[in-house]
């Protein structure tokens, strides 16, 4: 079981960062699956025939959810398990999400300017790192269970 080691500062940054992005949410996912793409053509891939606006649509909310469930963020346990068991579906492999991961913090130090720092980057990346956590161990499990 994943717990997250988010401190009640971390979660307030994450909070206040993610609330400054929220009125730009579509320019912000265009822009990151835009540079995840550029970098990770074979990611680019997996999204042919996708409505992209609604995939950002459907990012951003999904952002939301954890943003706002930091608190209680380990009872979204099933709900990303879940997750990493749909994306096993869809293609994606466990490296991948080093590959999000990358695209989801130079997007938001691209959105965030000034306010992008060491304490935030490392608030993000705690959250980003414990979400997928969760979603790795998931897609691996049918796996074992196969194998």
């Amino acid at each position: 079981m994943y717990t997250t080691s988010l401190s009640n500062e971390q979660q307030a940054l994450v909070l206040r960062t993610w609330s400054r992005l929220i009125p730009s949410s579509a320019e912000f996912t265009d822009r990151f699956y835009h540079r995840l793409f550029a970098a990770h053509p074979d990611v680019a891939q997996l999204f042919g025939g996708t409505d992209m606006a609604r995939q950002g649509s459907r990012l951003a909310h999904a952002i939301d959810a954890v943003v706002n469930a930091m608190p209680r963020l380990d009872e979204m346990t099933p709900i990303l398990a879940e997750l990493g068991r749909r994306h096993v579906g869809y293609g994606v492999r466990h490296g991948d999400y080093d590959a999000v991961g990358a695209a989801l913090l130079e997007t938001l130090a691209e959105f965030l300017g000034e306010e992008w720092n060491p304490e935030v980057e490392s608030a993000w990346l705690t959250v980003y790192t414990h979400v997928s956590g969760i979603m790795r161990q998931a897609a691996v499990a049918p796996l074992r269970a196969a194998g």
